[in-house]
């Protein structure tokens, strides 16, 4: 019943850790650091280059600054290179014209911050096509070298990302959805929260605006009704071309929850076809919903479809935590379906994958 992911979206608040991947061809990586406030986050990236790449345990120890440090001349003794600010505002005309004065503080506070340093990772992907998902309840615990081999493969090579922390905020999958999107925390705002009151503003710095920008294809997809929580409203309006169920996207299946793996079977053999014939390079985003609770073996159509592999895996686990990692198994096998796509298609190479979770 998709009325209950309101409900139980507060049952997985401490159980649920933010872990982002990216790859580039089979690498990627992987980093956990628990945060004061107990909340494990992961966050990695890589390229398939390994005289590029970082290694996880060679530079496990260092800091991004030791690596740029490191590495901004080289042993001919030619002079360092000077990198830039990351700017993507000029406030200085956007100040000059404001007549209303809250908002020209808010220019001239923000327009006083010193932006961040680029360094020589600065647009390493750079023209690489981009997948974004956002997994439902997914947490590092799930990662299991034998259970979830795609999951353990994407989290232990390539760059680690170890100072990171994940903000605590009350608004469960749309908030986590609405920072991984924007780079934004979210918050309540008026009568609803940030997400669902951005649909009627201007956001052209959301991952879909940005992209659009530089000529990408960006289309969303979720695999459970297209109304809930006003995705019909709030991905349109961030620049995606949004399908849920409901107003396009059709599963093999219809279950609670659904299917992960038949999300990517609906919608990655257009996406490759689309790009291999035009090649223009796409941004895709999906929003995951097959690791959602309850994590039973009667109420979870994802955990009673993996049964018999996770009771295998886990035979001493309790009920509770044999059906989670059941349902979580559909979105390892969506994961590997989609890497094996992409590499029969030769386009492995030309794609970063992103995977984070939708919230603590």
């Amino acid at each position: 019943d998709d009325s209950n992911e309101n409900d139980i979206a507060k049952n997985n608040e401490n159980n649920n850790n933010s872990n982002s991947t990216g790859s580039n061809s089979s690498d990627s990586a992987d980093s956990n650091k628990s945060s004061d406030s107990a909340d494990d986050s992961n966050s990695t990236a890589s390229h398939s280059d390994n005289t590029d790449s970082l290694d996880s345990t060679d530079k496990k120890n260092s800091s991004p600054s030791d690596d740029i440090n490191a590495n901004t001349s080289d042993e001919n003794n030619e002079e360092p290179k000077v990198y830039d600010y990351n700017a993507l505002i000029d406030f200085a005309p956007l100040i000059e014209s404001e007549n209303n004065q809250t908002i020209k503080k808010m220019h001239q506070y923000f327009g006083s911050l010193e932006p961040s340093m680029q360094n020589e990772y600065t647009g390493y992907f750079e023209g690489k096509n981009l997948i974004y998902i956002t997994a439902e309840a997914f947490c590092p615990y799930a990662i299991d070298k034998d259970f979830t081999p795609t999951w353990y493969m994407l989290a232990n090579n390539g760059f680690v990302f170890e100072n990171y922390y994940q903000p605590y905020w009350s608004l469960s999958t749309t908030g986590g959805e609405f920072a991984n999107l924007t780079g934004v925390i979210p918050e309540w705002i008026e009568s609803g929260n940030s997400f669902t009151v951005s649909a009627n503003r201007y956001m052209p710095y959301s991952l879909a605006g940005l992209f659009k920008d530089k000529g990408y294809i960006c289309k969303a997809y979720h695999n459970n009704s297209y109304t809930f929580y006003d995705r019909d409203k709030t991905h349109p309006n961030l620049g995606y071309d949004y399908k849920g169920i409901g107003n396009g996207l059709k599963l093999a299946s219809d279950n609670w929850p659904n299917s992960d793996l038949e999300m990517m079977e609906a919608t990655v053999p257009e996406m490759i076809e689309d790009y291999l014939n035009t090649g223009i390079p796409f941004h895709t985003y999906y929003m995951s919903v097959s690791g959602h609770c309850n994590y039973n073996w009667g109420g979870n159509a994802m955990s009673k479809k993996n049964k018999e592999a996770a009771v295998e895996a886990f035979p001493d686990s309790s009920t509770t935590v044999q059906a989670y990692m059941a349902c979580n198994l559909e979105l390892e096998n969506a994961m590997k379906y989609l890497i094996d796509e992409l590499d029969k298609a030769g386009i492995l190479d030309d794609t970063v994958i992103v995977l984070t979770a939708d919230h603590y």
